[in-house]
């Protein structure tokens, strides 16, 4: 009877390990996916140009030009930055 529990409780504690394990290993899995896609997506972000980066073509360049210098001025009076930026 002993021998049947001991064996019993043995068996029931592999397996909680056993599935213990393999949850690690599915999180582990998964952090790296998304680290490795977060990584791709900010490798293929195009570089700023400006304070103005219209990669749409929305602005005309006389538009960006006022836009600048809003923003310029903007910083100038409140030293707080923004950037305007067009991604499709």
């Amino acid at each position: 009877m002993k021998k049947s529990v001991l064996l019993l409780f043995i068996f029931l504690l592999t397996f909680k390990c056993i599935g213990q394990t393999s949850e690690k290993e599915k999180s582990n899995s998964a952090i790296e996916n998304l680290t490795q896609y977060r990584q791709v997506f900010w490798d293929s972000l195009p570089q700023p140009v400006g304070w103005t980066n219209d990669y749409e073509g929305i602005f005309s360049v006389s538009e960006k030009e006022k836009l600048d210098n809003l923003i310029i001025d903007f910083e100038k009076e409140t030293t707080i930055e923004l950037a305007i930026v067009t991604i499709d």
